[in-house]
């Protein structure tokens, strides 16, 4: 959480922090279970008539330790849950496209060193190495998306 979220909800009346807190919870409960608050209340961690209480009550609220349980499931910030900043989702997709573009442009120059090369022997092992480089990077780079998929997907699945 910012500095600016944290000098801004202690400064804000705590009816109003307290409603931007709620809100990011039923939107979370909304959009992602459906509106289920059995559901949620399981996903999030904590039982469903304190997710109930925290919605309904106009004493209570959701306190730092449910918006970081919110942070923590959604990959969100507190500070884009609460409103303040946006953070777009990603597009899987299309990183996996960029990445294979990547890998082609990779082996292409690879193969031109290959078929024409060039007439110094060790600028040709000097620009193998770092294309061997970039495409060991590259692979990192797609199985940390991979992964990163895999929990975007069992997170969707969680919410049912």
């Amino acid at each position: 959480m910012s500095t600016a979220t944290l000098i801004y909800m202690a400064a804000t009346p705590k009816d109003a922090a307290r409603e931007r807190a709620k809100a990011a919870l039923r939107r979370v409960v909304e959009e992602d279970f459906g509106g289920n608050g059995t559901k949620a209340a399981e996903a999030l961690g904590f039982s469903q008539p304190h997710l109930s209480n925290m919605l309904s009550q106009a004493n209570r609220g959701p306190g730092i330790e449910v918006l970081l349980k919110l942070r923590e499931y959604t990959g969100r910030s507190v500070d884009e849950l609460l409103g303040y900043e946006e953070t777009p989702r990603r597009d899987f997709a299309a990183e996996r496209f960029e990445l294979k573009i990547m890998r082609e442009t990779i082996m292409e120059i690879l193969e031109m060193l290959r078929d024409r090369g060039t007439g110094d022997r060790q600028k040709r092992a000097e620009i193998r190495a770092n294309a061997e480089k970039l495409r060991k990077g590259l692979e990192l780079l797609g199985g940390q998306i991979a992964r990163d998929e895999r929990v975007e997907e069992e997170r969707r699945k969680a919410a049912g």
